[in-house]
């Protein structure tokens, strides 16, 4: 998955992306996809590549709930440090499918704190296992997102939700400069995960736009 731009960071979804200056952007690999022969093969990278990849422990859990209150999700959230490397920054590859991370790279905002800017985070979506974010594409606008943590909760009413951003080229989060891209919008929530088109194939990020309430 890909994510922000102008943010020095996303979003893991994420999820994916490029970038420094202006905007940052990571990208979420996808997850392994398992084939008739038996062995998962990575379509992307998958946490089994993730040995250099370090999640911070942050006591911090997203619930995502629809409108009429039914929870939906409920995930643990890791703090990431991206991971440079010629021309930016490697895929934002959560080690654990069941655990999402706010891609930790200043000046995004940690998700327990939206009054400075946009938090992203991100988190895998999976057929074959028990991903944080595989029941994310289930919500739609005027749902909740409850963050709590750091002695906080933040309650953050869903705006908008769409499978239309292209990982990669024209179109994609890294390719903006504004709107979801934009870090600077305070009191905003950005979660990312992929979206499947049929079977196993994921061409296209899912992002949730929250706000807070």
């Amino acid at each position: 998955m890909r994510l922000a731009s102008g943010v020095a960071v996303s979003v893991t979804v994420l999820a994916a992306v490029t970038v420094l200056g202006a905007v940052a952007g990571f990208r979420l690999a996808g997850p392994e996809r398992r084939t008739a022969a038996g062995p998962a093969t990575a379509e992307a990278i998958g946490p089994s590549a993730a040995a250099s990849t370090r999640v911070y422990p942050m006591a911090v859990t997203i619930t995502v709930r629809t409108a009429d209150g039914r929870t939906l999700l409920r995930a643990p959230v890791g703090a990431l440090d991206p991971v440079r490397r010629s021309g930016g920054f490697a895929p934002v590859n959560p080690p654990r499918w069941r655990q999402a991370v706010w891609v930790r790279y200043r000046p995004l905002v940690r998700p327990t704190d939206p009054a400075h800017g946009t938090s992203y985070v991100y988190g895998h979506a999976c057929h074959h296992h028990d991903c944080a974010f595989t029941a994310l594409a289930r919500v739609r606008r005027g749902g909740t997102i409850v963050v709590t943590g750091d002695g906080r909760r933040v309650t953050y009413r869903i705006t908008s939700t769409s499978d239309d951003y292209p990982k990669a080229g024209p179109g994609s989060l890294a390719d903006r400069r504004d709107g979801v891209a934009n870090r600077s919008i305070a009191g905003r929530l950005v979660l990312v995960t992929c979206a499947y088109d049929r079977g196993d194939v994921s061409l296209n990020d899912f992002v949730v736009i929250a706000r807070r309430e």
